[in-house]
């Protein structure tokens, strides 16, 4: 049955207006999927540059921690070492303050890290060398979890790629533990080297933290093995 001419062209006009709104309603959840995926990116981006500049602060820590021990168990002729040890602390400090969001700067974790920064630079030398230790560990753990507070806010601990996922879990978990227990050893090491009377006790402490190591290793065996699976 033929419609009549006007009928055929309301309806075909109906046809398109609703074609037309589909489209709308694709594009415009097209454009928003497109604009969420810049978003994250972009925010990895920001994510992944801080992270990169609070890793250069914990390892200027790091290397401060093993000078100070050093110096305290008698090294007094390395005080420049030191001092430059120092210095790179306090550069480092300052890249940071620069790339991190102003919430993170007004959090406690930050505030506290910094505080204890500052009476470690002040004063460190004049603690024992236990208390040395213990409040330049308190630091480097406050930084350390601040890491895992910007991978949060940028989104990358949420990234649902699974290749970049455990890419993202090695950078942003299990390396820089692995890094700091590492870092403990060193630093004990030289204890024990500087003063042959804590040896026995260094050894033993060491001898446990190799059997967590080896533990960790197996475990980042498998995330490495997963890492060669899924990213090309």
């Amino acid at each position: 049955v033929r419609l009549p001419f006007n009928l055929t062209m309301i309806r075909l006009s109906l046809r398109a207006l609703l074609v037309g709104a589909v489209l709308v309603v694709l594009m415009a959840v097209l454009i928003s999927r497109l604009r969420e995926d810049v978003v994250t990116y972009q925010s990895e981006a920001r994510g992944t540059d801080q992270i990169e500049q609070l890793y250069r602060l914990i390892n200027s820590l790091q290397g401060h921690r093993d000078r100070s021990i050093a110096w305290l168990a008698g090294t007094a002729d390395r005080r420049e070492e030191l001092l430059n040890q120092a210095m790179e602390v306090r550069n480092a400090l300052t890249a940071v303050q620069q790339v991190l969001p102003p919430h993170r700067l007004a959090g406690a974790r930050w505030n506290e890290a910094v505080a204890g920064w500052s009476d470690i630079d002040a004063d460190g030398l004049e603690w024992v060398m236990s208390e040395n230790y213990r409040r330049h560990t308190e630091v480097i753990a406050n930084f350390l979890a601040l890491v895992v507070d910007v991978a949060d806010d940028s989104r990358l601990t949420l990234d649902e790629h699974i290749d970049t996922y455990y890419l993202q879990d090695m950078v942003v978990n299990r390396l820089p533990a692995l890094q700091e227990v590492l870092s403990h050893h060193r630093a004990l090491g030289v204890l024990a080297l500087m003063q042959p009377k804590f040896r026995p006790q260094v050894t033993e402490y060491i001898r446990l933290m190799i059997d967590q190591l080896s533990l960790a290793r197996a475990a980042h065996g498998q995330t490495f093995a997963r890492l060669q699976d899924n990213v090309p």
